[in-house]
């Protein structure tokens, strides 16, 4: 009787630790692995390697024009949009460079905002920071804070009020590109950029500056000769491209 009892109490156990074996809980972090959306891909990687800028549809690109200019320290000007991020690309001169006031157009109306440093383009927001990517690499290299135009609309007062938005950019290392110039890359969280709203297009241009906050470069430029003829200045249109 006792080993009858024995005998059943031995399966009844197997089958026990079979039915748990069989009902092991799954790993969150197996799960987790393969949940989409922890790979970047965007089109643009920030590495310090700039050859997925080239060809890429969407790209705006101002570059500084031959003739006199007023302020020649920025060479090269481009800039990258799609829904998630705001992607910058500088080729400058690395000497005596300080600060970067980058200027953005939200609704693409110089009826709106502060147009002193591009008549045609209406600025309500202003990033500025210090920038001196030839020393530093990474996020510290620029990390400005939201200001947004609290002057005459269509005016050209500097009335900037600071808001909110902090650490939403990194950058690349400086790549040197001979003759004191050197390229380098940003990108911006955009919903991290509060409270700034942006529409399927907007308007940017960018200006540095020295360490006596003296400009020294300025893209989207015009020549002295089309300022003379009464061309106005205007910024660099980027429509806003889908996700990769």
């Amino acid at each position: 009787m006792k080993f009858r009892f024995v005998l059943a109490a031995a399966a009844a156990a197997a089958a026990l630790l079979f039915v748990s074996c069989n009902n092991t809980p799954v790993d969150e972090e197996e799960e987790d692995d393969d949940e989409p959306g922890l790979v970047d891909t965007s089109a643009i990687q920030i590495d310090g390697d700039f050859a997925d800028w080239e060809g890429l549809e969407g790209v705006a690109e101002a570059t500084l024009p031959k003739g006199d200019v007023a302020f020649e320290a920025m060479r090269v000007f481009k800039a990258y949009a799609d829904p998630d991020y705001i992607f910058l690309y500088f080729e400058m001169d690395k000497s005596d460079l300080a600060t970067m006031d980058l200027f953005i157009d939200t609704d693409n109306s110089k009826a709106t905002g502060q147009t002193a440093n591009w008549p045609e383009m209406g600025a309500e927001v202003l990033l500025q920071a210090s920038f001196n990517p030839s020393q530093s690499i990474g996020a510290s290299t620029y990390n400005p804070i939201v200001r947004l135009y609290g002057g005459e609309e269509g005016g050209t007062d500097w009335a900037w009020v600071d808001e909110a938005g902090m650490n939403f950019t990194t950058s690349s290392a400086a790549v040197d590109k001979g003759g004191n110039v050197i390229a380098v890359e940003l990108k911006m969280i955009r919903e991290l950029m509060v409270p700034v709203v942006f529409g399927d297009s907007f308007t940017i241009g960018a200006i540095i500056e020295n360490t006596g906050w003296s400009i020294v470069g300025k893209l989207p430029a015009i020549t002295e000769d089309e300022k003379a003829e009464g061309t106005q200045e205007a910024g660099l249109v980027v429509r806003v491209s889908p996700k990769a």
